[in-house]
């Protein structure tokens, strides 16, 4: 499973909306060397708030779904897991949110469920 920095990580004073209404949070994805390829989709209940930023992402405000190619070959051959840099939108004037994630890794038939706390504490 990849894992997230975490996103609310900014001190005293917490990301607000832009002039659009958009709130970034900067958090990366880790990737581990034995993982190929892992998508991660944001999940249904989220999508009209929430998006995942890369970046070199085309889209301002962000991704629904980002597929993390496969660890580069120097680094799969040392073991070295690969960070990205990224984050999350949320859209709205929204500043806080439990952002759920449907997680596929090549190979591994089950999606993974979690949740991203961001600027909050999610429930269990």
């Amino acid at each position: 499973m990849p894992a997230w920095s975490d996103p609310a990580a900014y001190g005293a004073t917490p990301p607000q909306p832009d002039a659009d209404g958009v709130t970034f949070y900067k958090g990366g994805v880790t990737v581990r060397a034995d993982h190929p390829k892992v998508t991660i989709t944001i999940g249904a209940e989220a999508r009209s708030f929430a998006r995942i930023v890369i970046e070199d992402f085309q889209d301002p405000l962000g991704a629904l779904s980002v597929t993390y190619a496969g660890t580069p070959r120097i680094a799969a051959e040392k073991g070295w897991d690969c960070w990205y840099v990224g984050g999350f939108n949320l859209l709205n004037r929204r500043t806080t949110a439990c952002v759920p994630l449907d997680i596929t890794i090549a190979g591994d038939p089950v999606v993974h469920h979690v949740k991203v706390p961001i600027g909050i504490t999610c429930p269990e």
